[in-house]
């Protein structure tokens, strides 16, 4: 539970929005004039964190079918000193997992391979220990496969790898728990899918993806991000490092492949989500399993689907999903309810509060309920040290530290992130919108922390 909370890499209008949308700024002045008030509130959510001199984002919100703001913010390449527009590419990261769901259920139909295939079915020789791993269980983070990316990454994330060798890299290690019994977000499994999509359709992944679903949708700024050839609009990405933003250190987007390896803009997001409300690529049926939750074997419910987180906000059942590779983050939701989408896009690794944390705030703008923000205050630091430690439920942990009057925290594989307290014991984290409250015992004594994200919690105990 825990480390898919703080997984950071860890989600229909109508479709008249396919006629109604326009790159145009323009078109989107004339929806503003309808309603000003809340163009306005969104605006001053962007500007107050991305500045005009340092990396950005570019944001669109559809509602009704119409796109009621669209705009950028901060620069896209801070050497050349260009601004960036909203109609400019960013990488999507793990974004990119419902594209490789959506082709993979187009092959169902085709009726190349069910959802309760074996996987040794495409991969003979795979290892699996007499356990069923399923396709479905690859799209819903149930296989019990570990992942890679802390074989390759940093030490070798530069090398140019193919499909399989990113799979001998992890298929001979153990299974973390029987597959269908819990959800455990692993980048791995979706490797194996873009595997899959290359054995039925007998195309590379990129050319299935931007043949079958970019250009059948008219998505013309959505590709497979490739390194050599020119990008129109390609925006750079960036880091802070003791507080100074520099260029991440290259990696090699193969080893993203099917997992995180999708480069696209807000507009074209605008146009995937028009297609999804008109059950455009797939039949309605296939459409609502993509959104519905996987169930385990002892019963529950997860909150995973097929490339889609499956939460509520504001109370409302919502579908989204978060994106982080060096340099880059994103965020899309979808509220289906109210037919709204809201997708921002960053070139800001870094920033202490991340494109998940805004976008909800502009979401909750859309539908007339903003969230009041809550007071930043300051703790003194003997009382952030009580905090220092490691939180674990011997599955998932989750390490504190403090630097000065700042907290930190970091789950295993994932980025630190800044802790930023609004009471004695609670604190919020901006980086992907969750809450973190600390307990302690009758003598005062910290003993666990209590994570609360997406309408989910999860408790860790202080060991040490």
């Amino acid at each position: 539970m825990a480390s898919r909370l703080l997984n950071i890499f860890v989600e229909r209008p109508a479709a008249m929005l396919v006629l109604l949308f326009t790159v145009s700024l323009f078109g989107v002045q004339a929806g503003f004039a309808q309603n000003v008030q809340p163009a306005a509130a969104m605006d001053r959510e962007m500007s107050a964190v991305y500045q005009p001199d340092n990396p950005g984002a570019a944001v669109v919100v559809v509602k009704n079918g119409q796109v009621i703001f669209r705009k950028a913010y901060g620069m896209a390449n801070l050497e050349l000193q260009v601004p960036m527009k909203p109609e400019m590419v960013f990488r999507l990261a793990s974004v990119t997992k419902q594209f490789t769901a959506v082709a993979i259920m187009m092959l169902v139909e085709q009726g190349r391979l069910w959802l309760h295939d074996d996987l040794t079915k495409f991969f003979p020789d795979y290892p699996t220990a007499g356990r069923k791993i399923t396709v479905e269980n690859l799209l819903t983070h149930t296989s019990g496969i570990k992942d890679f990316m802390n074989k390759v990454w940093p030490e070798r994330m530069s090398e140019n790898l193919r499909p399989q060798q990113l799979i001998d890299l992890f298929k001979n290690d153990s299974l973390e728990f029987v597959p269908g019994a819990k959800e455990e977000y692993a980048n791995a499994n979706y490797i194996l899918l873009g595997a899959i999509i290359e054995k039925l359709s007998g195309q590379d992944y990129a050319q299935f993806i931007e043949h079958q679903i970019f250009k059948a949708l008219g998505m013309t700024h959505s590709s497979y991000c490739r390194t050599q050839p020119l990008m129109p609009n390609r925006v750079s990405g960036y880091l802070k490092r003791d507080n100074v933003y520099i260029n991440p250190a290259y990696f090699s987007m193969t080893q993203l492949f099917a997992a995180g390896a999708i480069c696209s803009s807000v507009d074209d997001l605008a146009l995937w989500d028009a297609a999804i409300s008109a059950n455009k690529l797939l039949k309605p049926s296939s459409w609502d399993q993509i959104f519905t939750p996987y169930k385990l074997s002892s019963g529950l419910t997860e909150g995973y689907a097929y490339g889609w987180v499956i939460s509520k906000f504001l109370e409302r059942p919502m579908a989204s999903h978060a994106g982080g590779i060096p340099g880059f983050r994103a965020y899309v939701m979808r509220i289906p309810g109210d037919r709204l989408y809201v997708a921002l896009l960053s070139n800001d690794e870094t920033a202490d509060t991340q494109p998940e944390y805004v976008a909800k705030r502009i979401a909750a703008i859309a539908l007339g309920q903003p969230l009041s923000e809550p007071q930043i205050i300051k703790l003194d630091p003997a009382v952030l040290e009580s905090y220092v430690g490691q939180y674990s439920d011997g599955n998932d942990s989750f390490t504190i530290v403090r630097r000065g009057d700042r907290l930190f925290g970091q789950a295993p594989r994932d980025p630190e992130v800044e802790l930023f307290a609004v009471s004695q014991t609670e604190f919020i984290i901006k980086a992907f919108d969750a809450r973190v409250e600390f307990l302690k015992d009758a003598n005062g004594r910290v003993t666990a922390l209590v994570q609360k994200a997406g309408g989910e919690s999860g408790t860790l105990k202080k060991v040490r």
